[in-house]
């Protein structure tokens, strides 16, 4: 048995943001990042433009910046408590995204404890307030659509003070999304980059999850990974093409509702470990390590990893060749995109990642991705793929 999840509606084109006209609502929380709202007056304009003419008061909210705390989320929910919205429009990339989510939660809930927001997939019922709309600004992290909402929390480890947290529930996933690709003009080269392969990680690993398949969300896992071989190189060399651009949100979107029905594996129980204590970006992080987890997994995993191959037209005359080719293609992209391969290209002081390999380890084999891997692995197992980047 198996079950899917998804927005009530997806927009997707140029002008996209239109659809907003007319959209009835007396006051929207514009929860942004701060660096969209800065760089894109224009696109600021006709979004401020829509609000006015629809008669629609609204308050901004700046977006944390970066990967947000709860103790963030809980600040900013302060102002939606106090303007009490009835939309929320979230524009930005994934962190803003889930921070608009999680705010969503303490709007309705102010005194919900840290345990009980924690509770996967047993939230208490929200969207009684308003009703929420997506404009990622960024192709790859697939929150729009995903009830995971990714937070740093406190860990009461010294070790490691603070540990990423998904903050998982469906009744997250917003109402309607926009993909509108002028939104996504402005991301930096090295931006579209991470996102676009954190896109690829998220198919793929939802596709050769330990999780029951899913005819429904592996097709879109399938098509995600062959759009982002096709077009992520494009929006890397020509930033403001529409039609790649447009491409990739329509791969990072198919790949976040991939990952909504059949999650993440190792490559984020690993990578996901690099964010709090080295300041990795998430989807550089998941992605830096996806070789080595591929070919950890490979022996339970082969099947798999050849249909992809061959969906998006790598070929092969047996699993192993298809595998091989794949894993080519990969790292050729990777290459292509400039992305760093070891420590040293992240400037991350060996000895002191050699220092935190024991509290990397137990993170890793205790996130959600890892016990869904479809091999599941030891702690010197987990270790070997820590020491890959070595």
């Amino acid at each position: 048995m198996f079950e899917t999840s998804w927005p009530h509606k997806i927009v997707c084109g140029e002008n996209a943001i239109r659809y907003l006209e007319g959209y009835s609502a007396k006051r929207a929380a514009i929860v942004i990042s701060g660096s969209f709202r800065k760089n894109n007056a224009e696109v600021w304009a006709t979004l401020d433009g829509i609000m006015k003419k629809n008669g629609t008061a609204f308050r901004e909210i700046e977006g944390p910046g970066r990967e947000p705390t709860l103790t963030y989320c809980k600040e900013a929910a302060k102002d939606m408590i106090d303007f009490q919205p009835d939309l929320i429009l979230a524009v930005g990339g994934g962190s803003t995204l889930d921070a608009a989510k999680v705010m969503e939660i303490y709007y309705e809930h102010p005194d919900i404890t840290d345990e009980q927001i924690k509770a996967r997939f047993a939230l208490p019922k929200i969207r009684a307030k308003a009703r929420h709309i997506a404009v990622p600004t960024t192709s790859g992290t697939g929150s729009e659509v995903s009830p995971f909402n990714v937070v740093y929390m406190d860990s009461g480890n010294a070790a490691m003070p603070q540990v990423k947290v998904g903050i998982a529930d469906y009744q997250t996933i917003p109402d309607v999304v926009l993909l509108d690709p002028s939104f996504t003009f402005s991301a930096p080269p090295a931006v579209t980059a991470s996102t676009g392969m954190d896109a690829f990680v998220h198919a793929i690993e939802s596709y050769t999850s330990a999780k029951p398949a899913n005819f429904f969300t592996d097709l879109h896992a399938l098509e995600a990974m062959k759009l982002t071989l096709k077009w992520l190189p494009v929006t890397y060399k020509e930033p403001r093409n529409a039609e790649a651009r447009s491409n990739m949100q329509i791969a990072a979107t198919m790949a976040g509702l991939s990952i909504a029905s059949r999650g993440t594996g190792l490559a984020h129980g690993v990578g996901q470990q690099l964010g709090p204590l080295f300041g990795v970006p998430h989807g550089l992080s998941v992605s830096i390590v996806l070789e080595a987890v591929m070919r950890f997994n490979a022996p339970l995993a082969l099947k798999r990893y050849a249909e992809v191959a061959r969906y998006v037209g790598l070929g092969g005359d047996s699993d192993e060749k298809s595998l091989e080719n794949l894993m080519t293609k990969i790292i050729a992209l990777s290459e292509e995109l400039k992305f760093p391969k070891k420590l040293g290209d992240l400037d991350i002081d060996k000895n002191f990642y050699l220092s935190k390999m024991s509290v990397l380890v137990q993170n890793a084999l205790e996130n959600g991705g890892t016990k869904f891997n479809p091999r599941v692995p030891n702690a010197a197992e987990v270790e070997g793929i820590f020491m890959s980047l070595v």
